[in-house]
């Protein structure tokens, strides 16, 4: 990995840190990871992400009432991983990893009751502001809850960092 004296940060580097991190220890670096967390999965024949990771729902016991909180869904968070820029072509690959995803879980025995949300995370040193694809996460919110968020990394003296840029806007918007 050295080459005249510089480490080059390659995206296993990115991987290897999130996986191997303390989750206390990212979420101070500002990335807040939840869930059981698999590496490099392989989704049949819509390929393999980096990161993925699942929610179980929340099981309460049965009352009377209806509990509002009660959550009967899987929350399964893709992140897909850039040692440079996220584009339009990591959230497409993302979307192909979900689509595999919500297709299992379909197939699977585990979906019965439940239904499975979806969550995209793209990772990256700086973000593609030259197309429409800085505006995805403002538009795929729910409720307040973003589905697809742009995180960026620095990797400084200290380790690397983490920033949610998910709410980008034109410098001038003309109105």
């Amino acid at each position: 990995m050295l080459n005249n004296n510089k480490m080059k940060f390659i995206e296993k580097n990115l991987e290897d840190i999130i996986f191997e991190s303390n989750r206390l220890e990212l979420i101070k670096r500002g990335l807040d990871v939840r869930g059981k967390m698999l590496r490099q999965l392989k989704i049949g024949n819509y390929g393999t992400a980096d990161l993925v990771t699942i929610q179980k729902p929340y099981f309460y016991p049965k009352t009377e009432w209806t509990n509002p909180h009660h959550n009967s869904s899987f929350l399964v968070t893709i992140y897909e991983l850039k040692k440079e820029k996220i584009g339009i072509l990591a959230f497409l690959q993302a979307i192909r990893y979900a689509k595999g995803i919500k297709s299992w879980f379909e197939k699977s025995k585990y979906y019965g009751d439940y239904s499975v949300d979806l969550k995209i995370v793209l990772i990256g040193n700086e973000i593609e502001k030259d197309s429409v694809f800085s505006y995805i996460p403002d538009i795929f919110e729910t409720q307040g809850e973003r589905s697809v968020e742009l995180f960026l990394y620095q990797y400084k003296i200290d380790g690397i960092h983490f920033e949610n840029n998910s709410s980008w806007v034109l410098t001038n918007e003309g109105f």
